[in-house]
């Protein structure tokens, strides 16, 4: 399947709309920067048309960048989340099976499929593999790090060793995951006191140029 394929069922976004909309925006402004370079004999339309064209494809670009880092993180969050509860399993004495095949009930549907085929592929495979598949579906390496330990877990009869292991890499994945929530937090605070600072600067410059054209055009009426 080709990337963007893939991209767009990650996404769950249509793939027909997605283009007509990014072709209809694109024709807009090519077709209105040689329509007025053409009417207005001036080539700066031309390329301002390409420029508009050139922003059109950045802003998708950055939307599905960012719809995909949103993604990411909502993936990460649930894991930390469903881990938790894994962990606390673990420590009430159920096995590693036992306890993925509990966690799977707190799942949101995405991450339920992946549990049950992770679950699956353990029965049919006793290799390590599995757990690197399942690892394969989040974007932080630790955390392929972790299904490592937990099937060394299921190895080494979930001795102090490996358990101590998987408290280690859980705590550094929470413990990161939850620090960068705070400063994406911090980070939309201070956005939201720069966003009336920049409409206030924008309104300035709009009356200043105003005021500008209204003088011009007592100068030359």
């Amino acid at each position: 399947m080709h990337k963007l394929d893939k991209l767009f069922i990650e996404l769950n976004l249509n793939k027909k709309q997605e283009i007509l909309k990014f072709s209809i925006l694109e024709f807009a402004f090519v077709f209105a920067g040689v329509f007025t370079f053409i009417f207005f004999k001036n080539f700066l339309y031309l390329i301002y048309g390409i420029i508009a064209a050139g922003a059109v494809v950045l802003f998708f670009i950055l939307r599905y960048l960012r719809m995909k880092q949103k993604l990411n993180d909502s993936k990460i969050e649930e894991f930390v989340k469903l881990f938790t509860f894994f962990k606390s399993f673990l420590n009430n004495k159920y096995n590693v099976y036992q306890s993925l095949n509990n966690i799977s009930f707190y799942a949101s549907p995405y991450m339920k499929d992946k549990l049950e085929t992770l679950l699956k592929e353990i029965d049919e495979d006793k290799s390590v593999n599995p757990y690197i598949h399942f690892a394969s579906n989040f974007s932080l390496l630790v955390i392929e790090q972790l299904m490592v330990s937990i099937f060394q877990m299921v190895e080494e009869g979930e001795n102090e060793k490996y358990l101590n292991q998987f408290e280690l890499l859980f705590s550094k994945i929470s413990g990161d995951f939850y620090t960068k929530n705070l400063r994406n937090k911090e980070k939309s605070l201070g956005n939201l006191t720069l966003f009336p600072l920049i409409g206030a600067g924008l309104v300035v410059i709009i009356i200043t140029i105003s005021i500008i054209f209204v003088i011009g055009g007592y100068v030359n009426g």
